[in-house]
Formats: structure tokens, sequence, C-alpha cells
């Protein structure tokens, strides 16, 4: 029996490989060197993805030795550095207990069964913990999103030409977790609120000392008027503003072909303009819309989160509350702005969405005209 392997830059790797020099080798199994250029150790190549097409061709079969800890490594390489900060941050986090769970697996052996078991395990320990901190929640939405991580890095072993098929491909919730979930949003129902109820909140109470003192009215004003995300509203910039209009562009995932670049014209509208050009004029030493609540520290570097606008956020919360008003969360006002829209094909252009479903799913509430059937007379 062959010594387990204690260096973290070899133990993922299947077995006989190993990584030194930059470039990827294979050791050869006694009696084969054959098929190897009569060599004990062959070198794959300097990519993981030359490395596996090599070696698949070389073997003319699936690497049944691959682990899932192997595929996360190439996920994490290649895949999640694509991804916007905060969400390649929470896969990270998710990363860590999968690779505990089921990393030493093969890739190959992998079943929807096993799927299935992994989903109950950890659909058990986040209720139990749920529980213990007194929290009032299912656990649904943080399964789902466990399965959905594991689902990309089966999907990315498919790629890597591991696997013919993604054992998840067709995994669905299960429904009873799907039904306990709607009824403990039924329980405690997030509040949305109103266009009239978030014009009353713009008061003079929500200003933040020792800045301009509109900053936080005008941000709402404008998120009312376009409906942006907040990671695009805190990316504006003076750059953005164009001769035609304020010209968006989507930041979800690096070089990706789905966002949809999106132009706010000016048209006829004065008051969007005035707006834009108000905001943009608030910190004269920056180019930035909002340089103190931004994405960026002052040295220029970028954060998982904008912890300046969580925090005046916070607490324009509860100079709401202060003040007898319902507070709301800030990502409602987005979903005011699509119900709102005169059609779905309108709030599908105004919220960037690529598909119309995405937006009719989560954005819109779907009215149905009908007549009341007519009553006989007794």
């Amino acid at each position: 029996m062959g010594k387990k392997r204690t260096d973290k830059t070899q133990k993922d790797l299947p077995k006989r490989w190993r990584f030194a020099r930059g470039c990827f080798y294979y050791q050869v199994p006694p009696g084969e060197k054959a098929n190897w250029d009569g060599k004990t150790t062959f070198r794959l190549g300097k990519t993981f993805q030359e490395s596996l097409e090599v070696f698949n061709l070389r073997v003319h079969a699936q690497d049944d030795e691959a682990s899932i800890n192997f595929v996360i490594s190439s996920y994490e390489r290649h895949v999640l550095p694509q991804l916007a900060i905060s969400t390649a941050k929470g896969y990270s986090l998710k990363i860590k207990t999968i690779r505990k769970k089921i990393g030493n697996n093969s890739v190959v052996k992998f079943q929807p069964s096993h799927a299935e078991k992994f989903r109950l395990i950890i659909h058990r320990e986040i209720q139990q913990r749920n529980k213990t901190r007194k929290k009032p929640v299912t656990g649904f939405k943080t399964t789902r999103e466990y399965m959905k991580v594991l689902k990309n890095i089966f999907e990315h072993a498919k790629k890597l030409a591991l696997i013919e098929s993604n054992p998840l491909q067709h995994f669905k919730m299960p429904d009873e977790d799907r039904i306990n979930n709607t009824k403990n949003k039924k329980k405690n129902p997030p509040f949305k609120p109103s266009y009239q109820h978030i014009v009353n909140s713009c008061l003079p109470f929500a200003q933040v000392s020792k800045e301009p003192n509109n900053w936080l009215q005008l941000y709402i004003q404008l998120k009312m008027a376009t409906g942006l995300r907040q990671t695009d509203m805190l990316r504006l910039t003076s750059n953005n503003i164009t001769d035609d209009g304020l010209f968006v562009e989507g930041h979800k995932l690096i070089n990706d072909d789905n966002d949809r670049p999106i132009l706010f014209a000016w048209e006829n509208d004065l008051n969007f303009k005035s707006l834009v050009l108000e905001i943009s004029n608030l910190w004269p030493y920056s180019e930035m819309f909002f340089p103190k609540h931004s994405y960026y520290d002052q040295y220029g570097k970028q954060l998982d989160k904008p912890h300046g606008f969580l925090s005046a956020w916070q607490d324009f919360r509860q100079r709401l509350i202060k003040n007898g008003i319902e507070p709301f969360a800030e990502r409602y006002i987005r979903n005011m702005v699509g119900q709102m829209s005169d059609s779905d094909e309108d709030a599908q252009n105004r919220l960037g969405h690529k598909s119309v479903k995405t937006t009719v799913q989560h954005y819109r509430k779907v009215v149905v005209d009908t007549t009341p059937l007519k009553l006989l007379k007794h």
C-alpha cells in the first residue's frame, strides 16, 4: 500500500499524477511503459486542461481515480475568478463544506442518489444550526445554494471530459421542502414597500453627517427611475454619462455575453438628466457617483461588499423606525420598478434580463382579466 500524500499541492490529484516544475506528470505503472513512449514518468502538459486531454487519449477511458476535490481545485482556478467577488466568496465557503463531506469520492462514480444523500445531510445540519440560533427559517434556500454549487462543479467536470453527463442535471428540491419554505414565508412575510411609501421615506431625516446631506435620497430616486442593481448603482461614474443618456454595463460575470448593457435615454425627461448630473457633482474630487459607499476602498482595491453603503442603509432604517415609518430592504426598490413597468418586455429591458421568464417569475405579478358569471334570478 502506497504512502498517503501529505503535500497539499499533490493531494487532490488523481492517482499517479504529480505536479512539479510547472507541469503535470504521470507515473507509469509497471509493465505499461510501451503505452507511454517507454517512459516511467510521462509529461502530460503545462495546463490542467491539456493534461487531461493527453491522459484521456492515452488510456482511451474515463479516469476513475479523479476525485471531486480534483475537479474543485480546477473549478477554483478557472471559474471562481470569473464570478462577481461576492458570489465567488459565497461559493468558496460552500466549497469548503463540500470538500469535507464528499471531496474524496470519485467524480465518475458519483450518482444522483449520492446527491440526494448529500442534500439530506446538509439540510439537516442547517436546520439544527438554525434551531440552535433560534432562527425562524427552514434552511431551504441555503440547501438549494449548496446543490447549485455542487451542480456547477460537476458541470465543470463534464467540460473537462471526466464524465459524460452531469449527475445533478435533473435535480430539483423536493416539493415538501418547497411547500414548507412557502408556508414559512407566509408566516413571516417580508415588507414590500409601495411607490408612495418609498417617496415618503425620502425625507430630510435620512441625512448622513459629514457628507452631502441628500446623497441617500438621490440614490433612492435614481434607483426608482432605473431599477438598477445595487452593485451597478455603486459602480456608476461620470464615464457612464453620454450625450444620449446614462449608459450602464452588466457586472455579474467578467467577459460574459449574457450581460445586457442598458442605455437610459434622456429624450425629453429633463428631470432624470438633472438628477444624474446632480449626483455626479456630489463629490467633485471623484468621478464615482458614490465614492465613499462603493465596492472600492480608499486604495482602489475592490471589496466583496460595499461596507460603507450597508452601514449607511442600516442607519437609514433605524431613522425610519424612530419616525414611525416601516423600514424596507434596498432590493425591494428594484422589485417595485419591475412591477410598475408598463409590460413584461418593458420591465425586462429596464432590469437588464436576458430572458423575459426571469422578469415574469421574480418581478411581475400575473393578473388575468376575466368577467364574472351571470347570476341567475331566483
